[in-house]
C-alpha cells in the first residue's frame, strides 16, 4: 500500500482539483490509520513538496478541531511529529510579497540551498509560518518592521525555531533589544526562542535597504547579556561592524558560550590585538569551526595572528579554520602548516595574494617526518578563481601545479584548491 500511493503521486499529474483533492485524502487516511509511525519519514520524502504542505496543513487543521472538541488524536500527533522532524531538514526564507495590495508574506523552501518549489507560498498568516513545522527560519529586516505586536510575540516565543538567520538589521540595537530581551508580562520567567541553537545576524550586501546598519559593539554586548545566548551553539556575526572591543567582550564572562562550536566572524572591523583577546575565552576550546576569514583593507589580520593562532593550545577540537583574504605571507602560511596545534583539522582556508610556492611547499611536510603536523586534514584551500586573477593582475606568483603536486606527495588523500 505505501509503495502504491507513492507511484501514484509521481505517476499521475493530478493538475484536476478533485482528483488532487481525493488523492490527498487517501494519503493522509494512510499515514494516520494504517501506516506506522516510524515508516512516516520514508514515506514524507517520496512526496513532492507541495502536498507536503498540504497535508500539514491537513494534519493542523485536523488536530486543532479534535483537541477543541475533546476528542483523542494521538495519530494526528504522532503525524505533525513527523512533520517537524522531516521539516528540519529544510531552510525557509520568509519574504514579504509587495506586489499584492494586502500585506502577504512570501514563504521560499529550500534543501541544501535549492528552491523545493518553483513559486513561493503565499500566506497571510505569519503565525502559521513559525509556529510549524519549520525549525530554520531566514528573515529580512522588512518582514521585522512589519510585524504586529502579536506576531513578533508568535515569533521570539515559536517553541521549534532551532536555526534564525537575519539579514542587515535596521536599527540595531534596538532590534537585539526586541528580539532577545523582549519579556512577556503574564510569565516573567519566560525566555525568547527556547529552542534557539544556531543564530546568524548576518549583513547582506544584496539589500539594497535606505539603512544599512551592522551589528556592532554595542549591540553585541547586549545579545550576550541575553538568556538566549546559552543555549547557542552557532553563531554567525559575518560582515558587521564588530571591533576588537566586541571580541574583549565575547571574553569577559567565562559563563557565557557554554555550549558555542562553531562561530563565524569573517568580515568584520577587529585586528591582531582582537584576536589576542579571543583566544583567551574559554570557549574557544570547544570551537569545531572557526571562520576569521575578511577584507583586508578593513580587518588586517599578518604573520603574526597567524602565529599566535598557530601557538595556541587550545584548539584540540577545532575542526574547520578559515582564514582566508588576509595579508598572511609566507612566514604565516609555514605558522600554521607545521603547527601541532591542530590535531583534529580537516579543512584550512588560507587563500590569498601574499603567499608564494615556497610558503605553500611548507604543507607537503610528509607524515614520516619527526613532526606530523596537521594529521587530519583532508581538504586545504590555496587559491580560488578570483585569487587567480588578481595575483595575475597584480603581477605576484601563481601558487603552480608543481607546488601541489608536492603537497599531494605527501598527503595523498588530501583535496586542494
Amino acid at each position: 500500500m505505501f509503495q502504491d500511493i507513492a507511484s501514484k503521486v509521481f505517476s499521475r499529474k493530478l493538475s484536476e482539483p478533485d482528483k488532487y483533492k481525493n488523492e490527498l485524502e487517501r494519503i493522509y487516511t494512510h499515514l494516520t490509520v494504517q501506516l506506522p509511525s516510524e515508516k512516516h519519514l520514508s514515506f514524507l520524502k517520496s512526496l513532492p513538496f507541495k502536498m507536503f504542505f498540504d497535508l500539514y496543513d491537513k494534519n493542523t487543521s485536523e488536530m486543532n478541531t479534535k483537541t477543541q472538541s475533546g476528542v483523542p488524536c494521538l495519530n494526528e500527533v504522532k503525524l505533525h511529529e513527523s512533520f517537524r522532524k522531516f521539516s528540519e531538514t529544510f531552510e525557509v526564507d520568509i519574504s514579504l510579497d509587495f506586489k499584492r495590495p494586502t500585506r502577504k508574506f512570501e514563504v521560499r523552501c529550500f534543501r541544501n540551498h535549492k528552491m523545493l518549489t518553483q513559486k513561493p507560498r503565499v500566506t497571510d498568516s505569519f503565525r502559521d509560518v513559525v509556529q510549524g513545522p519549520f525549525t530554520f527560519i531566514g528573515l529580512n529586516p522588512c518582514v521585522l518592521n512589519s510585524l504586529s505586536p502579536t506576531e513578533f510575540q508568535d515569533l521570539i516565543y515559536s517553541p521549534i525555531i532551532i536555526n534564525l538567520c537575519i539579514y542587515s538589521l535596521k536599527e540595531s540595537t534596538k532590534a537585539v533589544k526586541d528580539l532577545f530581551y523582549l519579556a512577556d508580562d503574564s510569565n516573567p520567567s519566560k525566555s525568547p526562542f527556547p529552542a534557539l541553537t544556531h543564530l546568524s545576524l548576518t549583513f547582506d550586501n544584496n539589500l539594497t535597504t535606505s539603512k544599512k546598519l551592522k551589528i556592532n559593539d554595542e549591540d553585541l554586548s547586549l545579545l550576550f547579556e541575553s538568556p538566549i545566548i546559552q543555549n547557542i551553539m552557532s553563531l554567525n556575526l559575518a560582515r558587521n561592524n564588530i571591533s576588537n572591543v566586541g571580541l574583549s567582550i565575547m571574553t569577559q564572562d567565562v559563563t557565557k558560550f557554554k555550549n558555542l562550536t562553531q562561530l563565524n566572524l569573517e568580515a568584520n572591523t577587529f585586528d591582531h590585538d582582537g584576536i589576542l583577546d579571543l583566544l583567551k575565552g574559554g570557549f574557544i576550546r570547544k570551537l569545531v569551526s572557526l571562520n576569521l576569514s575578511g577584507k583586508r583593507k578593513y580587518m588586517r589580520l599578518e604573520d603574526k595572528t597567524a602565529k599566535s593562532l598557530a601557538d595556541c593550545l587550545h584548539f584540540q577540537e577545532l575542526k574547520s579554520l578559515s582564514i582566508h583574504t588576509q595579508l598572511i605571507t609566507d612566514e604565516g602560511i609555514r605558522a600554521l602548516a607545521l603547527s601541532p596545534n591542530f590535531p583534529e583539522l580537516l579543512y584550512l582556508n588560507v587563500n590569498n595574494l601574499f603567499f608564494s610556492n615556497k610558503g605553500a611547499l611548507a604543507f607537503s611536510k610528509a607524515s614520516g617526518d619527526e613532526v606530523n603536523p596537521l594529521p587530519k586534514l583532508s581538504h586545504l584551500v590555496l587559491t580560488s578563481w578570483d585569487s587567480i586573477e588578481a595575483r595575475m593582475n597584480l603581477g605576484r606568483e601563481q601558487i603552480s601545479e608543481e607546488t601541489k603536486q608536492e603537497i599531494q606527495k605527501a598527503h595523498p588523500d588530501l583535496k586542494i584548491d
